[in-house]
């Protein structure tokens, strides 16, 4: 944290200098983020856009501090406009899926991950989503199948070992139940 907080008065020195520096804004956003600092990172992130409309990073990051924040309305539209000034950038459709998906939205989340699995069928992340949404809907077969493709690239993930295991033992109360 030292450094961050070294860094943050190291921008604020520039931002005197050069109040306009987007640059200098931009990493400002950063170190906040960072330092745990939302209010004060979504204003600087919120700065840079102003100055910069097509700055796509500073959209990524402004709606991961509103997601994080559980400001989820704000977080979906920043990563939607983001998502419209580049619709590939790395990370940003699994932040989408996880905003639908902590807003419950679970349908929507997952229509955008049945199409980013199409693409990348052995994403661990990606897997490990479906299966939550899956398990939390109590379609434990079927989320056992995406565990399990996690654990194929990533034997020892433990939230996939963990939820294989719950799925295993619900599927049999299911099947005690039926008998």
């Amino acid at each position: 944290d030292r450094e961050f907080e070294s860094a943050e008065n190291i921008f604020k020195k520039i931002l005197e200098i050069e109040p306009h520096n987007s640059n200098a804004i931009y990493n400002m956003g950063l170190v906040c983020k960072v330092l745990n600092k939302a209010e004060e990172a979504e204003k600087y992130f919120e700065q840079v856009i102003d100055k910069v409309p097509q700055h796509i990073d500073a959209y990524y990051n402004l709606a991961y501090v509103f997601f994080k924040e559980r400001k989820y309305i704000e977080a979906e539209n920043s990563i939607k406009k983001l998502i419209s000034l580049k619709p590939d950038y790395k990370g940003a459709k699994r932040l989408l899926i996880r905003i639908y998906n902590a807003q419950k939205r679970e349908k929507e989340a997952e229509v955008l991950l049945k199409r980013e699995l199409a693409i990348t069928p052995e994403d661990s992340e990606l897997n490990l989503l479906y299966g939550e949404i899956l398990f939390k809907n109590g379609k434990y077969k079927e989320a056992l199948e995406y565990y399990r493709r996690v654990l194929k690239v990533e034997p020892e993930n433990y939230n996939a070992l963990l939820y294989s295991a719950i799925s295993l033992k619900n599927i049999d109360k299911f099947k005690d139940s039926i008998i």
